[in-house]
């Protein structure tokens, strides 16, 4: 007398049974006879079941970075990547994710009494960083502000926020003032060396001295100084130093003794 046993099996991909004999790579039914040494058949049904890993694609945005559901992955840039999660039956599910990650260049550009955010393509609010209160109608990228005090710009990309550091603007009103005014020569007469100082520093600065007779004897400029010391090294008498900047000229008389 033969007897029969019936082995329900779920596998993921493929199955192949404990002898070898029976590979199944989709789901269906097998069975094997064995004959025992008392004559009697043994007959084994397999009923297998064959399930498959899962395979999803899906778009994502994020700001700076995106982490995976599970917490298994971390991404700072933007590109196409793959995750795997355990699923029914013991099959993945294979994640293929492409991402855009939105970034911010977060520097800030100061000149003078103006401050431009570097980051281009975007919507911007210039911030008080002493009263935290927003500053109205201050919504574009370079900033001109009205009074001294610190500042800041809120960047908003993608429906992405960040903010910058917050910067010192020392300078506003200073311009108001005749170039002539914010320049100081000293000592004059002058003996061997002389001093021009400056109320800030200064991106260009052109300088030219001339005799009483129009000719020059001196032609330099210098860039980012707020102090210039000069060894004329000429005759004593009468001369002239005219500076030039950002279309700004001053002129001052100067005796060397």
């Amino acid at each position: 007398q033969h007897s029969e046993n019936e082995n329900q099996i779920t596998a993921c991909n493929a199955y192949t049974t404990p002898d070898g004999k029976h590979t199944w790579t989709s789901s269906g039914t097998e069975q094997d006879v064995f004959t025992a040494a008392s004559g009697c058949d043994s007959v084994v049904i397999y009923s297998v079941t064959i399930l498959h890993d899962q395979e999803n694609n899906v778009s994502i945005s994020s700001c700076d970075t995106y982490t995976t559901p599970d917490g298994s992955q971390t991404w700072s840039a933007s590109g196409t990547y793959q995750y795997i999660l355990p699923a029914i039956g013991g099959c993945d599910s294979i994640i293929t994710v492409a991402l855009t990650i939105t970034t911010f260049d977060l520097s800030v550009i100061e000149n003078d009494a103006s401050l431009t955010a570097n980051q281009s393509d975007a919507n911007y609010q210039w911030i008080d960083c002493n009263s935290g209160l927003t500053l109205e109608d201050e919504t574009s990228q370079n900033f001109h502000p009205k009074h001294n005090g610190s500042y800041a710009v809120i960047i908003e990309r993608n429906s992405c926020l960040d903010t910058s550091d917050c910067f010192v603007v020392t300078s506003v009103g200073i311009h108001d003032l005749p170039f002539s005014e914010v320049i100081k020569i000293y000592p004059n007469p002058v003996h061997d060396i002389m001093y021009i100082s400056f109320n800030k520093p200064w991106q260009h600065i052109a300088i030219e001295m001339t005799d009483v007779f129009g000719r020059v004897v001196y032609d330099t400029s210098y860039t980012d100084v707020q102090q210039i010391r000069i060894q004329p090294g000429l005759m004593d008498g009468v001369y002239f130093i005219k500076m030039a900047t950002d279309g700004k000229e001053a002129v001052f008389k100067v005796v060397l003794e």
